[in-house]
């Protein structure tokens, strides 16, 4: 038992020096710590938080949808400049049924999974009802010249009239995203076209979209839910922009560059979406990717809202345009040390029914408590006590060995 003040000191300065280390050991041991059950978690397979928060988002997905509506479609025939003017948002509930057919593939790590599609109208989130009836192009009609050659437009063109179809026509919001019977399509032979059913994402409701192969992450986590393989399409990339804080979670935000929709003479990789020369004069156009070379050579073009970043000679060929980045730029806010997504805003614009999509999801308050109580809180303690501990034991040791120094010092 300690009995003088030498003793006490000695005591002290063994004690905070301990703490100290502690503190110290603390640091390096706590963070692999951390990211080992992390990495644990973060694995695509059965057992994992992130697993279960991926077979069923966590938070609602919310797609939005704009519509261009045309003001003189008349005048257009005759030669006019478009006049549009844009109506939404017109919002739907989608992502919410357990992901379908989940495979694991052991051999490379992967999983392979089918996206339930359905989508259930939102009216609070929604500027009308269904029923809001828009004046667009008519789909059929301005593809009917891709289903047949040249030589047998004359063929469409009586189909057309036979039909009493026009370029221009008027239909619900319901009909133009889920689909409508065409009188034009119900003319023409299933050998051209099967169904007389169209709509810009018919058929959608009770339908699957896959098949996807995501990394499971096992092997690496760097790589857990990377799409590796989509219906042999190529994948977009997004650049970092800001770091910033979201209901108390530090994420990452990465958004669409212009490059992604430049020309092939800015962005080389882009070259596959140049099939036509004239339309895309001499593949110089920037701000739109040609995907008929994907959508069986229907005419639909892909751009951002409103044509941001797109040529100016898009933009003086139509009326009514309003692009800036903070409403029509695409973004993900990711969680760095984990990879899980928080928000997104998927804004895109499909041109030939001249309308816009929008497609949200932001982490709720319930997911964000989980997180930050599964993953933040826990972090945020083990660092506070390997402070805590370092700031104890120089205290102690400092103060206690200089003392004791001294002391020794005087005695002799």
């Amino acid at each position: 038992m300690c009995c003088n003040a030498t003793c006490w000191l000695t005591a002290g300065s063994i004690i905070g020096a301990l703490l100290a280390i502690l503190g110290g050991i603390l640091i390096p041991v706590g963070d692999i710590i951390i990211k080992g059950e992390i990495d644990k978690q973060a694995v695509l397979e059965e057992g994992t938080l992130a697993y279960e928060n991926w077979i069923v988002p966590g938070s609602p997905v919310f797609r939005q949808f704009w519509f261009f509506h045309v003001l003189n479609p008349a005048d257009i025939m005759n030669g006019s400049k478009p006049k549009l003017q844009q109506r939404g948002p017109y919002t739907y509930r989608v992502r919410y049924s357990p992901k379908h057919n989940v495979t694991q593939n052991y051999n490379n790590n992967t999983v392979t999974f089918f996206q339930p599609n359905e989508a259930i109208f939102e009216s609070s989130m929604s500027i009308g009802p269904e029923e809001d009836e828009y004046t667009v192009l008519n789909l059929a009609v301005a593809a009917a010249a891709t289903l047949v050659s040249e030589d047998v437009h004359w063929l469409m063109n009586r189909w057309i009239k036979q039909s009493n179809a026009s370029l221009f026509q008027s239909r619900s919001v319901k009909e133009i995203l889920w689909g409508y019977e065409d009188a034009f399509l119900q003319l023409v032979p299933n050998i051209i076209y099967r169904g007389n059913m169209t709509g810009v994402f018919y058929p959608y409701n009770g339908t699957y979209d896959g098949p996807y192969v995501v990394y499971n992450g096992k092997k690496d986590i760097s790589k857990v839910n990377m799409i590796t393989r989509y219906q042999k399409q190529r994948s977009i990339f997004a650049d970092f922009q800001k770091e910033y804080t979201l209901k108390g979670i530090t994420l990452y935000r990465f958004v669409l560059p212009k490059r992604a929709f430049a020309s092939p003479h800015v962005n080389p990789d882009n070259q596959c979406f140049c099939t036509d020369t004239v339309v895309s004069y001499n593949c110089s156009l920037e701000g739109l990717l040609d995907l008929r070379g994907c959508q069986g050579g229907k005419p639909i073009f892909l751009t951002l809202p409103h044509f941001l970043f797109a040529t100016s000679y898009i933009l003086d060929t139509l009326e009514g345009l309003s692009p800036n980045i903070e409403e029509h730029e695409t973004y993900v806010d990711v969680e760095p040390i984990t990879g899980f997504t928080m928000h997104f805003a998927k804004r895109l614009q499909v041109n030939v029914m001249f309308n816009r999509t929008e497609q949200t999801a932001v982490i709720g308050e319930d997911s964000a408590n989980l997180f930050k109580s599964s993953v933040t809180t826990p972090m945020t303690v083990l660092k506070a006590m390997q402070i805590l501990f370092l700031c104890l034991g120089c205290i102690l040791f400092v103060p206690c060995s200089i003392t004791l120094c001294v002391r020794r010092c005087r005695g002799k």
